[in-house]
């Protein structure tokens, strides 16, 4: 049912091509996520769209600290602490825009504003 849902939202997305969008996910080294990079990346070629994949880095005391905040639970993430422990290999990631960034000492807008500066330099 979600891959049927992303790829009426994926459709929804390529045709809207007058606004920039981001998307948000974890995505590991397996065939299905590999599939989902797949489609956002033809997605962004659809559209004629610059695309800028993002990895965002945190150590493991820090990200222990954020999951567990119980605000969490108000916009339904896990704050499981078990998550943090999570080993499973992140998907590998070659594209020229890709950006990796560890946020583990960076606010919300410092991390914003630091994509954004790697967009902007995308873009020239």
């Amino acid at each position: 049912m979600i891959g049927g849902i992303r790829r009426c939202v994926f459709a929804f997305l390529a045709q809207e091509n007058d606004k920039s969008y981001i998307l948000t996910n974890c995505l590991y080294e397996d065939a299905g996520d590999q599939a989902c990079y797949a489609e956002v990346v033809y997605m962004a070629e659809k559209r004629a769209s610059l695309f800028v994949p993002v990895r965002l880095l945190i150590d493991q005391e820090e990200h222990l600290q954020r999951v567990t905040n119980p605000i969490r639970r108000n916009r339904w993430k896990s704050i499981d602490p078990k998550d943090v422990y999570d080993v499973t290999p992140l998907l590998s990631i070659s594209h020229p825009n890709f950006l990796e960034l560890n946020v583990s000492r960076l606010s919300p807008e410092d991390v914003a504003a630091t994509i954004m500066n790697h967009i902007k330099l995308l873009q020239t």
